[in-house]
């Protein structure tokens, strides 16, 4: 359906079809607003909102845009931080602690403020509910805005109304309260860990601890939440004559959590000087969005993981903890300011390959040595090339060959969110429906004996896109 501009239209914003009015035409903003698994109801006429990031010549310019508007906000919050809470850190330390929510939530909130954006430019006078600010939620850290950004309507329909407001745009709101309570988001990353499996992990993680001081003369290298288990790891301490050992972190904090205070320190976030339009947006985010452990339960996770954990090795290495391990995350700030090494190492596909990787360039800065995948830039002094561990561990055992009929095609596929956070050169918007409707026509094209001979393996987790369920509907003969 195509809606001329003068026509006075409804942004439905999210997939919260009660936020939603049919009286006039409908335009969504994205794709997300029809997930997967929902072809049954009733869908009303609408059209599309087109995809702000355009060509990708452009995308590069806002990539790199939002990479220095995120690096100069680090800046800002790591003087502010320091003032509030009497510390004199350099920016690395609140690199360690605030580099992947800043690079999530910057942006998520780049990406909506891009579509308001749009939306304005090709409807100027359309209509739209907001959520009412007194249903408005905020991260107690990294993980929970992140389980949220990814899946969670509501949430997302929160950032759209808190950056309507920020560019001065007013519009009627409802309650969540006169709504039906969505479920809680699936996390991908958070575990929920049994009493007897704490338990476990309690006198694991004591046990460690013991032969850490008992070898800490010895101790050059801790190994903190890389792609290796406990079982993989232990064997290397010991081939290593224990100069190299894990340290394992408990899941969660033993503090309480305290709930956000919205007194000076949080108001005063919004007053930390932009330079644009946009900054001037996320700036006002700030006072809802900083995460509650690094401003009010900031005191009780240093004193917490000083206390449990006061020894450090000479380097740290760890391949993902910079981004949900908060235990280990305060730990390796401190040690920065002790002049310990932090070592970082890639752990997936695209790295040196993709024009812009948030998660690379996130990595790199913090890392006084980046191990990688055989890609080591001689403009970036700090790049060293080393196997994958993981894959590595693996590569001296025996394979076997288990299929019975060979040969088989492999079919990895890769999925994202419905809602955008992390920027890479990669698709965004609606060109991740473009990249599933080309994994179904490739598929269809292929001879149904050859397509009985496909392993599809999609991404393991689904995000809400569903594919393995649209590939076995259509081609039940795939693997």
């Amino acid at each position: 359906m195509s809606v001329p501009q003068e026509v006075s239209v409804f942004l439905g914003t999210t997939a919260a079809r009660d936020f939603w009015e049919t009286d006039r035409p409908l335009v969504l903003a994205g794709p997300w607003c029809l997930p997967p698994g929902e072809e049954n109801d009733p869908l009303p006429d609408h059209s599309m909102l087109p995809n702000p990031w355009g060509e990708r010549t452009s995308r590069q310019e806002r990539f790199l845009y939002i990479d220095q508007t995120s690096e100069y906000i680090l800046h800002q919050l790591a003087d502010y931080l320091n003032a509030t809470h009497g510390v004199a850190y350099d920016l690395r330390y609140w690199r360690v602690l605030l580099g992947s929510w800043l690079m999530y939530f910057g942006g998520a909130a780049y990406d909506r403020y891009l579509h308001v954006k749009k939306a304005f430019e090709l409807y100027p006078g359309f209509q739209t509910w907001l959520l009412d600010p007194k249903d408005y939620q905020g991260p107690y850290d990294t993980l929970e805005m992140v389980d949220h950004l990814e899946s969670d309507d509501l949430f997302n329909l929160q950032l759209f109304s808190e950056i309507f407001e920020a560019m001065g745009h007013h519009f009627p709101v409802r309650t969540r309260s006169e709504l039906p309570s969505p479920p809680a988001p699936p996390s991908l990353f958070r575990r929920s860990p049994t009493a007897g499996r704490n338990l476990l992990n309690h006198a694991v993680s004591n046990l460690e601890g013991v032969v850490r001081r008992l070898a800490s003369r010895r101790w050059s290298v801790g190994l903190c939440a890389t792609t290796l288990r406990r079982r993989e790891t232990w064997p290397l301490a010991w081939r290593s004559g224990f100069r190299l050992m894990p340290v394992v972190f408990r899941e969660g904090w033993s503090m309480t959590r305290s709930a956000p205070s919205f007194d000076s320190r949080r108001h005063k976030l919004a007053d930390l000087r932009a330079r644009d339009p946009f900054e001037k947006v996320f700036m006002n985010l700030l006072p809802r969005h900083l995460p509650t452990l690094v401003l009010e339960d900031y005191s009780s996770a240093v004193g917490e993981v000083s206390r449990l954990y006061p020894h450090y090795p000479a380097a740290i290495l760890s391949t993902v903890g910079w981004y949900f391990h908060d235990p280990f995350k305060f730990w390796a700030a401190l040690a920065s300011q002790k002049g310990i090494r932090l070592w970082t190492e890639q752990h997936g596909g695209t790295y040196g390959l993709f024009r812009f990787n948030s998660y690379e360039l996130l990595e790199s800065r913090i890392g006084d040595a980046y191990w990688v995948w055989g890609w080591a830039d001689k403009n970036r002094s700090t790049t060293r090339n080393l196997p994958s561990t993981k894959l590595a561990i693996h590569s001296g055992r025996p394979r076997t060959n288990s299929s019975p009929q060979p040969p088989w095609v492999l079919f990895i596929a890769s999925a994202q969110p419905r809602y955008t956070h992390a920027l890479q050169s990669y698709p965004l918007g609606d060109d991740w429906e473009d990249y599933y409707n080309q994994e179904i026509k490739f598929l269809q094209a292929l001879t149904p004996d050859v397509r009985r001979r496909i392993l599809f393996r999609p991404y393991f987790h689904h995000y809400g896109q569903f594919m393995r369920a649209r590939v076995s509907g259509r081609f039940p003969e795939v693997q």
